[in-house]
C-alpha cells in the first residue's frame, strides 16, 4: 500500500494515468467541501462568538456574520488552487484551463470578500457619526472601483494578457462608457461631492418644489436618493439633481428647534385712523393698550395711530409666549401697500419645530391676533363676496 509522501511524489511526477488524476482531482474537491462544513457548523460560530465578546468595536463590522460568511467560500477555492499542480499533469489545455479559471474565481471571491468589508466600514462609519452625514456613495464608489479592478484582471488571467496592456486597449471604449453610464457617473461625483460638503443627511427635511418632493430622507446611495414625503409617497431621485437645481434643507432648523412663522394680514386702508382718546382708554380698560417704551426698539410719537397702538401689542403678545423664541426675532411691520390693502407681517420663531405642532401654534397666534384686531378699530380686507353684493341689493 503507498504511504501519503509516495502518494504526493507520483501526484507530482506527471506519470500518473488520467483515471486517478480525475480521482485525485474529486478527491479534492471533497476534501474542500468538508472544509468549507467544519467552517460553516463549527469554525464560523466560534470565529463570530469572539468577536461578539471583544471590547474593540471595529472587528464586529470588519469581521461581521456576512464578512466571515464570504470568507468561507474563498478557503476551499483557495484549497483546490493549491491542490491543483498535485491532481493534474502540468502544461496541458485542460491544467491551463483549470488553473485560470479556478484563478479567477479566487480574485472574484476576494473582491467580494472586500466589498463585504467596506460595507462593514461604511456601517460602522455611519453607526459613529452623529450627524447622519451621506458616506454610503463613497464606499459604494470604493466597492465599484474594486469590482472594476478585479474583473480587468479576470479578464487578463482568461486571456493571458498583461492587466496594463488590457487598460491601455480599453482606453477606446472609455468614451462609450461614459456615454451609456453617465447618469451612474454623474451620480457619483455628486454623491462624493454631498458627503464631502455635508449638504444632506438621512433623516433630514428636504423640499424640492419642481419635483413635487417635499418630506424626510430616508436613504443616500450611490445612483437614488429616496425621500419619504408627508403623503407617505416615497420619491426617488439621483444625487445630482441636488447639485444641479436648488433644494431647502429644513435640518438645521430642526436642531435649533427654532421654525419661523411669517403670515401677512392685509388691512383695510378705510380702518387706519388716528387713535382717538376713547379708543385708548378703552384698550387700557380691557388690557390691550401697549405705552410707548414697552416694546424694545419702539418708536415715539406724539399722534398715536390704531394701526401702531396694534403692532405694539402684537408684539408685546409675541413676547410673552413661553413658546416664541425671543432670543431671536419677532415683530409686527408694515409691508409694501398695493391695491389689496395694506400688509401687515407676523415675524417670530416657535421653539417646537414639530409640523403638526407647528401648525396648531400658528393657526393659535393668528387667530387671537385676527380675533383682537377689530378692539383697535382695523378691519381686514377681503374680496367682496356673493353675501354683500345681495346685502347692497337690498
Amino acid at each position: 500500500m503507498m504511504t501519503l509522501d509516495e502518494w504526493v511524489a507520483l501526484l507530482g511526477s506527471g506519470k500518473i494515468e488520467q483515471t486517478t488524476q480525475i480521482i485525485a482531482l474529486v478527491s479534492v474537491l471533497i476534501l474542500a467541501t468538508l472544509i468549507m462544513l467544519i467552517y460553516e457548523k463549527w469554525i464560523r460560530k466560534i470565529l463570530v462568538k469572539l468577536v461578539s465578546t471583544s471590547h474593540n468595536t471595529w472587528d464586529d463590522y470588519l469581521l461581521s456574520e456576512k464578512v466571515l460568511r464570504a470568507l468561507g467560500y474563498f478557503i476551499p477555492s483557495l484549497v483546490v488552487f493549491q491542490a491543483l499542480p498535485y491532481c493534474i499533469e502540468g502544461n496541458t489545455l485542460f491544467s491551463i484551463m483549470m488553473y485560470r479559471i479556478l484563478l479567477s474565481a479566487i480574485v472574484l471571491q476576494v473582491a467580494f470578500l472586500l466589498g463585504q468589508m467596506i460595507s462593514g466600514v461604511n456601517d460602522k462609519v455611519q453607526a459613529s457619526d452623529k450627524n447622519n452625514r451621506p458616506t454610503a456613495g463613497i464606499f459604494q464608489m470604493i466597492t465599484l472601483v474594486v469590482w472594476v479592478l478585479s474583473v480587468i484582471v479576470v479578464i487578463s488571467i482568461l486571456i493571458d494578457k498583461s492587466p496594463w496592456k488590457l487598460l491601455a486597449g480599453l482606453g477606446g471604449a472609455a468614451a462609450l462608457m461614459m456615454l451609456v453610464f453617465q447618469d451612474t457617473i454623474k451620480g457619483l461625483v455628486a454623491g462624493v461631492q454631498l458627503a464631502v460638503y455635508d449638504m444632506i443627511h438621512v433623516g433630514d427635511w428636504i423640499a424640492l418644489p419642481k419635483y413635487g418632493i417635499d418630506g424626510s430622507v430616508q436613504e443616500v446611495t450611490l445612483n437614488i436618493i429616496k425621500v419619504r414625503n408627508w403623503d407617505n409617497s416615497v420619491a426617488t431621485i439621483p444625487p445630482y439633481v441636488l447639485m444641479t437645481d436648488t433644494f431647502q434643507n429644513y435640518n438645521k432648523m430642526s436642531q435649533e428647534r427654532a421654525r419661523r412663522i411669517m403670515v401677512e394680514l392685509l388691512i383695510d386702508f378705510n380702518s387706519v385712523r388716528l387713535a382717538s382718546s376713547e379708543l385708548e382708554e378703552s384698550l387700557k380698560a380691557k388690557g390691550l393698550y401697549v405705552a410707548p417704551g414697552e416694546i424694545e426698539a419702539d418708536v415715539e410719537d406724539s399722534k398715536m395711530v390704531n394701526l401702531t397702538l396694534f403692532m405694539r401689542y402684537v408684539e408685546k403678545y409675541l413676547s410673552e409666549q413661553p413658546f416664541v423664541c425671543t432670543d431671536k426675532y419677532y415683530m409686527a411691520r408694515v409691508r409694501k401697500p398695493s391695491a389689496t390693502g395694506l400688509p401687515i407681517e407676523i415675524y417670530c420663531y416657535i421653539s417646537n419645530s414639530e409640523w403638526r405642532h407647528f401648525e396648531h401654534t400658528q393657526s393659535r397666534v393668528v387667530e387671537h391676533i385676527v380675533a383682537v384686531m377689530t378692539e383697535f378699530d382695523l378691519r381686514i380686507f377681503q374680496s367682496p363676496s356673493g353675501m354683500d353684493v345681495v346685502s347692497l341689493k337690498n
